[in-house]
């Protein structure tokens, strides 16, 4: 069974950055990125605005080809990135990249450890800005 780290932080923290240079340094591990299993990010902006209005629960995005890929992992099974189409195979460590953590309890229950990327808001919104 894998150890699973979520590298978790707002939209621009860096967590994409730090999983890649992660894979490089640990090519055993494995590293699962959400939004290639479960896009919430592509929902139309008036979504993302009711979702946040009223509160934001994490719970209400609901992931379940990630929640499925970390299982999958964990039980020493194989999964393929649905954007990449790469194999990711089971690994000792899965690093799983998501803005979540354990805020979102489906995910929360698998996660055996975090790290929280805590960049300020106008690097982030600067990055991002970058990307456009």
């Amino acid at each position: 069974m894998g150890f699973i780290i979520s590298i978790s932080g707002a939209s621009g923290s860096g967590k994409t950055t730090f999983a890649r240079e992660l894979e490089a340094l640990l090519p055993s591990a494995a590293v699962v990125h959400m939004d290639h299993f479960d896009n919430y990010t592509e929902a139309d902006p008036q979504t993302i605005q009711r979702w946040f209005l009223n509160g934001a629960n994490a719970d209400e995005m609901e992931l379940p080809h990630t929640v499925r890929a970390l299982e999958s992992l964990s039980s020493g099974v194989s999964v393929k990135d649905p954007q990449t189409h790469e194999v990711i195979k089971p690994a000792e460590i899965i690093f799983l990249e998501s803005p979540f953590g354990y805020e979102q309890s489906r995910l929360g229950e698998l996660i055996d450890g975090l790290v929280w990327l805590d960049t300020p808001a106008d690097i982030c919104l600067a990055r991002k800005c970058l990307q456009l």
